[in-house]
């Protein structure tokens, strides 16, 4: 199952969903025909820290006029989503933590240009024998202007689970990790969606480690070794001796 882990910029479009290679045989739910991609991954199991703050980037449609090509992107700690849609009893029974503004006017924040991986000649999923397989036969169309932003900084009163959904169609994602923030070393990092990457860790790696038997005076080509070094002097103090008594 793909995972996306830390980084802290996720691009949401939409793609085919890939029947059962794809969303069904991730989540064991039947989806219909679209779902969410993110930084490329289809539905991926996302990690994220608390106390890190999360830019998304949302190309999932802009006009609710046209609900097909309508989907805000947000995250709540519903595993179905679909808020918009809900009355407002149902609406009280879920929590949304990043995605809308509640002032005067319920406004979803994720919405921006429509992206979506398409298919090039029909749904030819079940031809391939992985979904990465299927997806390179994908093709990303764009319509034209600028992606939907909002921030996210998980806290201490974020569940370890919650969900990213579409606000207006159910069943177009997954799940979301909530960890403490990691202390004791750097997390890896995910370019272009990539495999993870751990940062160096400065000395990580080199052996500084020094033997028992040798000084590093540095400067002079090399290690003197501390044995050797005891034998040179041993033996000086022996040669000493002995001309002092010959005396």
């Amino acid at each position: 199952r793909p995972v996306l882990e830390h980084t802290t910029t996720i691009n949401a479009r939409i793609g085919q969903s890939g029947s059962e290679k794809g969303y069904a045989g991730i989540t064991g739910t039947a989806g219909w025909g679209i779902a969410w991609y993110l930084n490329g991954l289809l539905i991926p199991n996302v990690t994220v820290f608390r106390g890190t703050t999360y830019t998304f980037k949302v190309e999932g449609g802009e006009n609710p006029d046209n609900s097909a090509r309508y989907h805000p992107f947000y995250i709540s700690d519903n595993q179905r989503g679909g808020y918009l849609a809900k009355v407002e009893a149902a609406r009280q029974q879920e929590t949304v933590y990043a995605g809308f503004a509640f002032d005067e006017d319920t406004k979803p924040l994720g919405v921006g240009r429509y992206c979506e991986y398409k298919n090039i000649r029909g749904d030819r999923s079940s031809e391939f024998d992985s979904f990465e397989d299927y997806k390179s036969s994908l093709e990303l169309e764009c319509d034209e202007g600028e992606a939907g932003s909002f921030t996210w900084t998980p806290d201490e009163n974020t569940p370890d689970i919650v969900y990213y959904q579409c606000a207006t169609h159910q069943f177009l994602g997954w799940s979301m990790q909530v960890k403490d923030a990691a202390t004791t070393s750097s997390p890896p990092v995910v370019i272009n969606g990539g495999p993870s990457v751990n940062p160096p860790i400065p000395g990580e790696g080199e052996d500084n480690s020094q033997d028992d038997d040798s000084l590093n005076f540095g400067g002079l080509n090399g290690d003197v070794h501390t044995s050797a070094a005891l034998r040179l002097i041993m033996g000086a103090l022996s040669f000493t001796i002995l001309v002092i008594f010959s005396l």
